[in-house]
């Protein structure tokens, strides 16, 4: 016959194994939509971006086309109400004028994702390691239909990022990013295509500045 404690250390133990069963399920879903999302060399995607904004009364509404690259980085052409395209890479991120020729620019000038923009190609990439470095990362759902809630870790990001939400499917699908004061983007991707190969313009665009 056990004795009282040794039933109590069973009770705990079992109690601990029930709480961790949950957090063990959620880590191989975060691990499953990374390696979904990592397989994606080349992204193609139109989007539909609406910001909300303190200082507005509706919400801006921006669309466009989305080519990410892993390696290289990521073309953002907005089409509507304006056209206007940046191109974001690790050296940084250029404005496209309507000469062909190219401007610098700062990543606050990026409507609704600059604040993110250092991060916006492992987040769209699924880089689990970046993910995990800068933010706590909570996983839902099923590798059918899921989603990311990222808190940013105490840091700089946190002065302009409040939580970001990533969700989708086979592919990253929305993006939700709310920052301290209020303001907030949503990012619709549709008519994804992650098979065609970059364009002769797009490697051109992507490969120097």
């Amino acid at each position: 016959m056990l004795k009282p404690w040794t039933r109590r250390a069973g009770g705990l133990l079992a109690l601990l194994l029930a709480g961790l069963a949950p957090l063990a399920q959620a880590e191989d879903l975060l691990s499953q939509i990374s390696r979904k999302l990592a397989a994606n060399s080349v992204l193609h995607a139109d989007f539909a971006q609406s910001r909300q904004m303190a200082a507005l009364k509706k919400p801006l509404q921006l669309s466009g086309r989305m080519v990410l690259s892993r390696e290289n980085g990521v073309i953002w052409s907005i089409v509507k109400p304006y056209q206007l395209g940046y191109v974001m890479t690790p050296k940084g991120v250029s404005e496209l004028l309507s000469d062909g020729s190219r401007r610098e620019r700062a990543s606050r000038d990026i409507p609704g994702i600059g604040s993110v923009e250092g991060l916006f190609r492992g987040l769209l990439a699924g880089d689990r390691n970046l993910l995990q470095q800068h933010f706590a990362v909570e996983a839902k759902g099923s590798p059918a239909a899921w989603t990311l809630l990222l808190k940013p870790k105490p840091g700089p990001l946190q002065k302009g990022l409040g939580a970001v939400e990533l969700s989708g499917a086979a592919q990253l699908e929305r993006v939700s990013l709310t920052e301290p004061g209020g303001d907030s983007t949503q990012i619709r991707f549709s008519r994804i295509d992650a098979q065609s190969p970059l364009s002769a313009e797009e490697s051109r665009l992507l490969g120097g500045r």
